[in-house]
């Protein structure tokens, strides 16, 4: 990851978002579901942020389904929300709006009042 830091901060792009998959492509060696999930969605967040917008999509995918299977429902509905901010920032705005209404239902259904705000903001 510093290699990767390093190289977006000299304006590196594509050697960065090099680094940035491999640091993606290692977390699928994590056993642990849990572990994994919680890796996955920090570093999908992070993309974001840095603007590795496809990245981040991978990724939290792949958070997506290991909340599913863990009945996370908070989690899920974060990493829902997170896949909203990448398409919106990829410029499909659809695929943002249908997550971040799934966030919604989701966080609506199960209590999650701080993150169903955080959702119907970006509507």
């Amino acid at each position: 990851m510093e290699k990767a830091v390093k190289a977006l901060k000299q304006g590196k792009h594509d050697t960065a978002s090099n680094h940035f998959w491999n640091a993606l492509d290692c977390l699928g060696d994590i056993q642990r579901d849990r572990v994994r999930r919680d890796e996955l969605g920090s570093l999908a967040m992070y993309y974001v942020n840095v603007g590795l917008f496809d990245l981040a999509v991978i990724g939290v995918h792949e958070a997506i389904a290991i909340d599913t299977k863990l009945g996370q429902h908070r989690q899920l509905a974060e990493d829902i929300l997170t896949l909203g901010n990448a398409y919106m920032k990829l410029g499909n705005m659809n695929e943002a709006s249908d997550n971040y209404q799934n966030a919604l239902k989701l966080c609506l259904d199960h209590g999650e009042y701080d993150n169903a705000a955080s959702a119907s903001t970006n509507l």
